[in-house]
């Protein structure tokens, strides 16, 4: 029965790493929250949209920069304005932020800002971290 098993792990487990492996970004903060690390992971899902999860550490928390309610995470893709996908849930404790999140675009710039207003419809001009993002396909 063991023997089984493990034929099974070894035949089947390459079989359901493929396709679902999420396609993994590492980019680290600017001015002026310096000193944190980002992951951005994007992965095509079920409904042929893709999946985005970013978080941080070592992140300052946003009051503490400046006069910012938070940090926000945009969208940008070719000719398109900014989309906000939603302000990074904040842990000051582990000082930590996380965000999950979808979009139909395959291929984008991830922005993360710092916000003066939670409900900011447009990014401001401070970005903290930029990267390039294009999924598996």
């Amino acid at each position: 029965m063991l023997q089984r098993t493990l034929l099974l792990a070894v035949f089947l487990g390459p079989v359901a790493l493929i396709g679902g492996c999420a396609k993994k970004y590492a980019a680290q903060t600017a001015e002026p929250a310096l000193g944190g690390d980002a992951e951005i992971a994007i992965k095509k899902n079920k409904t042929s949209t893709y999946d985005v999860d970013v978080g941080v550490e070592n992140l300052l928390p946003a009051n503490r920069v400046g006069n910012y309610a938070g940090y926000a995470v945009w969208v940008v893709a070719k000719d398109t304005d900014p989309v906000k996908l939603g302000m990074l849930a904040y842990d000051e404790g582990k000082r930590e932020g996380e965000l999950e999140a979808t979009t139909p675009h395959r291929t984008f710039e991830l922005r993360v800002t710092l916000e003066a207003d939670a409900a900011s419809n447009s990014p401001s001009n401070v970005v903290v971290i930029r990267q390039s993002v294009k999924a598996r396909k």
